[in-house]
């Protein structure tokens, strides 16, 4: 987060018409009141409400009525970087994931949106180090609902629903080839649309979300490290305990000393 930067946050509200080059990233909400966005990509007239997010030198023209209701955020972020006129690459950690640059938001979450993009403007206008700090995590909060915005869309996906098989823990026993002929394709095709939706390859989402199950089970129960991998439908312990060793950064019986609640 120290790496994060807001320049200015605010609520706008007034009619006007202007064409202009942000000089920082430029997160743009919008609810109510526009008659014309353009960018040098994209036109629209009646794309509310919804998000977007502008790259310095990208040049956009607005045009609002007096029911205008938007709301910006510009700011520095080295974690997010340009990739197309379309999408942007947003790192935390050691996860790096690809996002459209504009989303539309649903109506039933538009009081989330505006509450959190409240909360940002009331705490970058109160320039404590308590409050800016708050600014920041709301900033950070608000890039949480555009990733989770983005995860609801295609749900009904073929991708989408081989994670779901692959998320119910009673489909372990599975292997991604019987999981994908559940879903209708063939194991070759769901593992390219799978890549593309989720950046990540069936198998290697389900040995994480094994493991992850697995380091609940160390954590939560009263399983001995065989009983769980046998619980995570391994038939070998030495597997089980690599695939682990190799998630976790450590051993099951370390994990288990360390991390089990008593």
């Amino acid at each position: 987060m120290e790496n994060l930067k807001i320049h200015h946050a605010g609520f706008f509200n007034k009619r006007e018409h202007f064409i202009q080059k942000p000089q920082h990233l430029f997160l743009f909400f919008q609810i109510d009141g526009l008659c014309r966005m353009r960018t040098d990509d994209f036109e629209s007239k009646e794309l509310t409400p919804f998000c977007y997010l502008f790259f310095p030198g990208d040049k956009f023209e607005f045009e609002f009525s007096e029911k205008r209701k938007n709301w910006v955020a510009q700011f520095n972020y080295p974690e997010i970087r340009y990739v197309s006129d379309k999408q942007f690459s947003f790192s935390f950690g050691t996860e790096n994931i690809i996002l459209p640059r504009c989303i539309e938001v649903d109506k039933g979450d538009l009081m989330r949106w505006r509450n959190k993009f409240d909360a940002l403007t009331a705490s970058f206008m109160t320039p404590t180090p308590h409050e800016r700090m708050l600014a920041q995590l709301y900033l950070l909060d608000i890039l949480k609902y555009y990733i989770e915005t983005v995860g609801k869309e295609g749900q009904t996906s073929p991708a989408a629903k081989l994670k779901q098989l692959i998320d119910a823990l009673e489909n372990m026993h599975f292997s991604i080839a019987e999981l994908s002929e559940k879903c209708g394709y063939s194991v070759d095709h769901l593992r390219v649309l799978f890549k593309n939706k989720y950046e990540i390859s069936p198998q290697e989402y389900r040995i994480r979300r094994i493991m992850a199950y697995a380091m609940e089970l160390i954590c939560k129960s009263n399983l001995v490290v065989s009983d769980i991998s046998e619980k995570c439908s391994f038939q070998h312990l030495s597997h089980f305990s690599s695939l682990f060793k190799k998630t976790h950064g450590l051993s099951p019986s370390e994990a288990l000393k360390r991390f089990r609640y008593r």
